[in-house]
């Protein structure tokens, strides 16, 4: 999905959550997101992506970042042997993905696009259990209702940061 062209040049600085709702139909699921910068001619720039492995989507509430609603800002998930959970098939499962934090600038006119993906070979690549588990499965992603998807991404003016003109002192 892309962005509507920004108006004036934007900086994204800071933490990227992805939260899918969706369902599959195995007992494994693996998300890996892409976010880039499109310009006005097509030509892109990677900025940041991020992946989970479904069964490893517990969260430690204690260092998970949250924004005063209660969406993750931040998800630190709990990879141990008694956290997995497998998927239940058929059933609608949340998955907080976390988008590796970035810094960009991105120009007027330009925007962003998401690119969800269901593999990054030979980036990541799962255990031998957790690739049977994958095996012909089938995802069925949610994108509105009362549970939707959404993606959350830090934005801020350029102009609200000054340069410093000497550098703090090491302390």
């Amino acid at each position: 999905d892309l962005t509507d062209p920004f108006a004036s040049p934007t900086l994204v600085a800071g933490p990227i959550t992805l939260t899918v709702h969706a369902t599959a139909t195995t007992t494994e699921t693996i998300w890996v997101a892409h976010l880039d910068e499109v310009a006005p001619d097509g030509a892109t720039r990677p900025l940041t992506q991020g992946a989970l492995l479904g069964s490893h989507r517990a969260l430690d509430a204690s260092r998970t970042w949250y924004l005063p609603d209660g969406t993750v800002l931040r998800p630190h998930h709990v990879s141990t042997p008694t956290a997995n959970r497998p998927v239940v098939p058929g059933e609608l499962t949340r998955y907080d993905i976390e988008v590796f934090p970035t810094a960009a600038l991105i120009d007027t006119d330009h925007r962003l696009r998401l690119t969800l993906t269901t593999y990054d070979f030979p980036h990541l690549v799962p255990t031998k259990p957790a690739r049977r588990a994958l095996i012909a499965g089938s995802y069925r992603i949610r994108q509105g209702g009362s549970t939707p998807s959404q993606i959350v991404i830090p934005l801020a003016d350029p102009a609200t940061f000054t340069e410093r003109s000497e550098p703090s002192p090491i302390q």
